[in-house]
């Protein structure tokens, strides 16, 4: 029980770490640097304390649970750092949905036409186009084969997993 308290308190440390790693100080070159230096400080925090108090490391599933915690903090630390995932993994189940090849103006209505031309072709051509999920030509935007399909099936079926049976 004492590693699982132990785990929750290295977890919220997690948004710590990654507040402090993001000072002009050590501000580091990629976001995604820094995450997982803070999460690396966070897992060794856990371990620190468990030493610092003698845990025992007996029980294997307070272990495993506190890993579990901690990682759950790690991802969650990853998505409030980005808020904008949430967003991606839509835009791309809008593609992924489509039969055939779409314009950026027809992936724009689909999306509900908000008025986001600027924010959709931006992360477009900053995430989507360069981490070869998708790719544009001539103004047409399809999935790619190497990764967009592994994603947007992905995307489909974490989509159909959330949603559950719920019935509308």
């Amino acid at each position: 029980m004492q590693l699982i308290v132990l785990s929750i308190i290295a977890g919220f440390s997690i948004p710590f770490f990654s507040f402090i790693f993001s000072s002009r100080i050590l501000l580091f070159k990629s976001k995604m640097i820094q995450y997982v230096t803070a999460s690396i400080f966070g897992f060794l925090l856990w371990f620190f304390l468990a030493m610092t108090f003698n845990i025992a490391w007996h029980n294997k599933w307070d272990i495993l649970c506190g890993v579990l915690i901690i990682l759950c903090a790690v991802w969650s630390n990853y998505w409030l750092g980005n808020l904008g995932g949430g967003f991606r993994i839509n835009m791309l189940l809008k593609i992924a949905e489509q039969t055939r090849p779409v314009s950026l103006d027809e992936w724009m209505d689909l999306y509900g036409g908000l008025g986001m031309n600027a924010f959709l072709r931006d992360r477009l051509r900053t995430i989507l186009i360069p981490w070869k999920i998708v790719e544009e030509h001539n103004g047409i935007i399809t999935l790619t084969k190497e990764r967009g399909y592994f994603f947007g099936w992905g995307m489909k079926v974490l989509y159909q997993l959330l949603q559950g049976s719920r019935r509308e």
